[in-house]
């Protein structure tokens, strides 16, 4: 990644101390992803991670939860998405973590089921046996 183009910023703090930016090679197939601070600029230092294409795009959504932010950071890797294309992806987001939520739930309940049912049964066997 010789050659960089700036794609804009993920995240800018509101005092402009620290920012995170994105750059691209020419053809927009490897990402950086930088973080940025002013004295750091200042000096040419950053922190900064190189992505694929596909690297990216998982990275801007499973780090991005907000509307704005993941508006922003689309925005800032050249896509253009409409407001209805983040909302369907938030959906799904949130739909896959519901799912999550729910087979926790579901596994803990069988396990204490499981549980009572066993002690059902040994408390029957031990009565059984002294009657």
């Amino acid at each position: 990644m010789n050659d960089l183009l700036f794609k804009g910023f993920l995240y800018e703090s509101r005092t402009g101390e620290i920012s995170v930016a994105v750059y691209t090679d020419i053809n927009s197939t490897c990402y950086r992803i930088a973080i940025i601070g002013s004295k750091s600029e200042q000096r040419g230092e950053s922190i900064f991670a190189d992505y694929t294409k596909e690297e990216y795009e998982q990275f801007i959504l499973s780090v991005c939860r907000n509307k704005y932010r993941l508006l922003k950071a689309y925005e800032a890797s050249g896509y253009t998405l409409d407001v209805d294309d983040i909302n369907k992806l938030i959906r799904k987001m949130e739909k896959r973590a519901e799912i999550k939520r729910l087979i926790v739930r579901f596994s803990i309940i069988a396990f204490n089921v499981i549980w009572i049912l066993l002690i059902i049964l040994l408390l029957g066997l031990f009565f059984s046996y002294i009657f």
